[in-house]
């Protein structure tokens, strides 16, 4: 008699599931990423986005772990009301650091390109969540916000680097709107252009923000 047990639908979800905010946590991160390199291959569109929240450690500090618990919990209320559940896939990786996956798998009729629904979602992620933080005075005095990066999938080049790349563009996305407080008064304003060539940086103005790519050259 075979006596393996196998584990529940409640527990499989417990196990690849974020407790705080219910995105897939890095175990189950980790089976969307092995899911992504046939099709970088095989050249299907997708993409990946970087997200973190700006000021946490300062509210952390002032206010205490729970109203910071709450900043993160938020960010992944807007992420999910921003993409589309039928072909993309949220996650915490650690911390306040998020990753979003914008596939194009199944049949799609829409007129937008990969980078055009990125640019999308991007705007919708900061604006609803500036949106709810600039109700709350004490939370822009710390410069409480979210920064974004992105990178859309090129043929021969490994998912792990996609994700880095999107990495390095958030980072970049937090320095070019957060200068050292020092800095600020002192920086001028830039238009949009193409930055940190060769480092896979990059910057692009779409409507009423920057979103930053972070991709390989070829």
């Amino acid at each position: 008699m075979n006596t393996e047990r196998y584990p529940s639908e409640h527990e499989l979800y417990l196990a690849t599931h974020d407790e705080l905010t219910g995105l897939l946590n890095p175990h189950g991160w980790n089976a969307v990423i092995e899911s992504k390199r046939a099709d970088i291959e095989l050249g299907k569109p997708f993409a990946f986005a970087a997200l973190d929240v700006d000021g946490l450690k300062a509210v952390n500090d002032k206010y205490g772990h729970s109203r910071g618990n709450a900043l993160i919990e938020y960010l992944a209320i807007v992420i999910r009301q921003s993409i589309r559940n039928t072909d993309s896939a949220a996650g915490r990786i650690g911390g306040d650091e998020f990753l979003v996956l914008f596939d194009m798998r199944r049949q799609d009729n829409s007129e937008l390109s990969m980078q055009d629904r990125v640019n999308e979602a991007v705007d919708r992620i900061r604006c609803n969540y500036n949106t709810r933080i600039s109700a709350q005075s004490d939370l822009r005095r710390l410069r409480v916000g979210v920064s974004i990066g992105a990178a859309i999938a090129q043929k021969g080049v490994a998912v792990e680097d996609l994700i880095d790349s999107a990495d390095k563009a958030a980072r970049q996305d937090k320095l070019d709107r957060l200068p050292p407080l020092s800095l600020i008064g002192k920086a001028k304003l830039r238009t949009a252009s193409w930055l940190l060539k060769g480092t896979g940086v990059r910057t692009r103005e779409l409507g009423h923000y920057q979103a930053r790519y972070g991709i390989r050259e070829n």
